[in-house]
């Protein structure tokens, strides 16, 4: 039974670390002209590190911002009826930026929701500025999850 489990754990850890490579081959094709045009490779890698520790940070503190949220908003007799969670934001614009969103909808399709972009867009020749929040299925991966709303932004810029 050990030389199963053993045998078991030896082929996950292949099948993981084969996962990761071929997203950081990926990652490397949009690596390459985001650190060319915005400053080098330190700079990008400067930013990234930044942006996922804050990502980290927000996720821990999810919990209380949410709580924070509804009874801001509870307080304003604005209460949401929906059920309520704190997911993080990425920004992808003129910078990089990352903070957090509370997004509302039912419990079955919140538990899908794992992050939120912001993307960005002119219409008019310039006349309006637009900014769609998109909640997503996966932090890398952008999935859009149907019949969720963002209820509320905090926003932080990576410097």
């Amino acid at each position: 039974m050990q030389n199963y489990d053993i045998l078991f754990s030896r082929e996950l850890f292949i099948m993981q670390s084969k996962k990761i490579i071929s997203y950081l081959v990926v990652f490397s094709f949009f690596i390459y002209p985001i650190s060319v045009h915005s400053g080098g490779f330190k700079s990008f890698f400067k930013k990234y590190i930044k942006t996922a520790a804050i990502a980290a940070v927000v996720r821990k503190a999810a919990p209380a911002l949410n709580n924070f949220i509804n009874g801001l908003l509870l307080n304003k007799g604005l209460p949401n009826k929906s059920q309520t969670k704190v997911v993080p934001l990425f920004s992808f614009g003129e910078k990089l930026a990352v903070g957090a969103v509370q997004v509302s909808g039912s419990v079955i399709q919140l538990r899908k929701v794992r992050a939120c972009v912001q993307i960005d867009g002119v219409f008019s020749s310039g006349k309006f500025r637009v900014k769609a929040y998109v909640p997503t299925t996966s932090s890398t991966k952008f999935k859009r999850v149907h019949g969720v709303g963002v209820t509320a932004l905090i926003d932080y810029h990576v410097r």
